[in-house]
């Protein structure tokens, strides 16, 4: 068995080791620099497809100039026009096919997800931390207002953004177009200009919602459902994130992705108890027989508000990858907090229905409420930059890893020994992930 775990870790390290240098050598930057010296030679190279127009129409001086048409973005792409000589080369249009590199993972989506797997490990240990010194680890119950309440808390990125944004009040000061009705009501909500403009009011509303929804059925599952039971079932959101992006980000569907989202599947259902969890899916409401202490009982609604929240959390991921373009990460994540406060009008509703009755936090739980709120904050903020760098299956197979580094926390601090599924689960997972960066298929693809 431990051979086995030791087979999958250097499979892992040889994928991160041998393939992920080489995929990120080239970059569009560094094909721009080439094809500034060298515009016409820079055909030759495997970044560029340059097409030249035909020269019927260019005069030799003084005359409309020649340019050659590139595929990078406006911000890579060279400015030189073609020289009296290289004019009148052909008559025809030119066409050099490229052959494309492999996608590369940027190692800036690699800072961000560890950054993301930090932020939620540790507002995950400084919460049991302050739950267990003031007993407040039950006292208060209000699912709804506590996803609130922490989603509210995103719009401290105003404050962040404000310092960033205080040299380029000349720039919008400069702006003297009328408001639309659409950026009145979004100054209202705090929401900046640019983001009204380029994002949408609409959309921004819809992503707030989603990432509400998903927030508040996925702690209402817990009431329901143990810890180990509602993991496995949450991360079947990797299937969903795949088909999705497959439909509406047309990624490729590639053998390799799909062996990585098989493997990282197995990985955490080996991690939380495979026999424990296969066990507890069939007699909802009753304890499966062989089912491990770890499991207990499960409950058909809590199953399916796991199984919900994990889609709602799927459509938020593609959503929020196909609207939102990455200069504007910060500035949606403050938004998504403002445009929370659309759902107060749910208070009074849930009061009415009695399915969550309106009340204040006490005093003993307002220090976890804080750190709860800091803790969701951080990690929403880095999970939006990494999807701002990273495909949404690359992003959701990377959160799998916050199982086998806590399994390592516990190992090395509370003296932890982990099973033998626990070894092998981590060394599943980590191979999903070194397949998909070391495979260089972490950004998506055209």
């Amino acid at each position: 068995m431990h051979r086995l775990c030791i087979v999958l870790f250097c499979c892992f390290v040889l994928l991160i080791h041998g393939r992920l240098p080489r995929s990120i050598q080239r970059t569009p930057a560094h094909a721009a620099a080439i094809n500034q010296l060298r515009p016409r030679q820079a055909a030759d190279h495997d970044d560029a497809a340059f097409v030249f127009p035909a020269a019927a129409g260019c005069a030799p001086r003084n005359g409309p100039s020649c340019r050659y048409i590139s595929p990078f973005p406006p911000r890579h792409r060279p400015s030189t026009a073609l020289s009296d000589s290289e004019s009148s080369v052909s008559p025809t249009p030119v066409a050099v096919k490229a052959s494309t590199p492999p996608q590369s993972v940027s190692p800036l989506a690699l800072v961000y997800m560890a950054m993301m797997l930090g932020s939620w490990l540790g507002g995950a240990y400084l919460l049991q931390g302050l739950q267990t010194a003031t007993g407040a680890a039950s006292t208060f119950q209000r699912p709804f207002f506590l996803t609130w309440v922490t989603q509210v808390a995103f719009s401290g990125m105003l404050v962040l953004q404000k310092l960033r944004t205080r040299g380029e009040g000349s720039v919008a000061a400069a702006d003297d177009r009328p408001l639309t009705t659409e950026e009145r009501v979004g100054r209202l909500l705090l929401v900046p200009r640019r983001v009204v403009r380029q994002v949408r009011l609409g959309r921004l509303v819809t992503l707030s919602s989603i990432l509400l929804l998903y927030r508040w059925l996925w702690t209402l599952s817990l009431q329901e459902t143990a810890v180990s039971l509602n993991t496995a079932l949450f991360n079947s959101h990797v299937f969903m994130v795949f088909l999705l992006s497959a439909i509406f980000l047309n990624e490729r569907v590639t053998a390799v992705k799909l062996l990585a989202v098989v493997c990282g599947s197995l990985g955490v259902l080996y991690m939380t108890g495979l026999k424990g969890v296969l066990g507890a899916l069939l007699p909802f409401g009753a304890r499966a027989a062989g089912a491990g202490a770890s499991i207990g009982s499960c409950s058909l609604r809590g199953c399916l508000l796991t199984i919900l929240s994990a889609v709602a959390y799927s459509v938020y991921a593609i959503a929020y990858k196909q609207w939102v373009p990455a200069e504007l990460t910060l500035d949606v994540v403050a938004g998504q907090g403002t445009t929370a406060l659309t759902a107060l009008p749910l208070f009074p509703l849930l009061h009415a229905t009695s399915v969550e009755r309106l009340a204040l936090p006490p005093i003993p739980s307002l220090m976890p409420l804080a750190a709860l709120a800091v803790g969701g904050l951080a990690y929403y903020l880095f999970y939006s930059l990494a999807l701002s760098q990273a495909s949404p299956l690359f992003v959701a197979i990377g959160q799998m890893l916050i199982l086998p580094v806590a399994a390592l926390i516990d190992t090395c601090v509370k003296d932890v020994r982990p099973s033998s599924d626990e070894l092998i689960g981590a060394g599943l997972i980590l191979l999903a992930f070194g397949g998909l960066a070391g495979g260089g298929k972490g950004k998506k693809e055209d």
